[in-house]
Parts: C-alpha cells; structure tokens; sequence
C-alpha cells in the first residue's frame, strides 16, 4: 500500500525527477559515443532513449505530450537551418509530427 504522505510523495516525486534528468545527460553523451563509433543500431537506439527519457521527465512535470510535440515541431534552432537541405529536413521533421507553421 502506498505512503499517503504528501511529503514522502513529494520526495519521491523529486528523486524520480532527478534520476530522469540524469538519465537524460547520460543518453545524449550515449548519443555522441554512438555518432563517433557510426553505428546506426546504436545511434538509433540512443536517440530512441533520448526521446523516451523526455517524455518521461515531461510526464513527471505534469506536461503534456501533445504539447512537447508540438514544441520539438517548432523549436528546432534557427541556426542549424543553414541551407534549403536543412529547411526540407526540417519540414519532414515538423509533418512527422502532425504539425504545420
């Protein structure tokens, strides 16, 4: 049976947050490691951790997931969009997920 205590869940709630957000660090270093060795597998696995590791952490925070889509749909940086290749990229991105500028 759980602890009903407020404070007991509150820090429970906060220690699960803080595990995500260093899950979080470690899959994008996993991220680098695998660009550098090359190996697809690994880099999509490791993006795959990363993703699922920010829908967790959002979840824990009380977001949305609609609204965290909508959000990676919109705020890729301007300054990776350095030619019409990384605009096409971009505008695969944002149709993959379901949103239009």
């Amino acid at each position: 049976m759980p602890n009903p205590d407020p404070h007991v869940q509150i820090a429970r709630k906060l220690q699960s947050m803080e595990t995500a957000k260093v899950e979080l660090v470690r899959q994008v270093a996993e991220v680098l490691h695998a660009i550098q060795r090359g190996s697809e597998r690994e880099m999509t696995q490791t993006l795959g951790g990363v993703v699922a590791v920010t829908y967790f952490l959002a979840h824990q925070l009380g977001l949305s997931f609609t609204a965290v889509d909508r959000a990676a749909a919109e705020g890729l940086p301007r300054s990776l969009l350095v030619d019409a290749v990384d605009v096409a990229d971009f505008e695969t991105i944002q149709r993959h997920l379901g949103t239009t500028r």
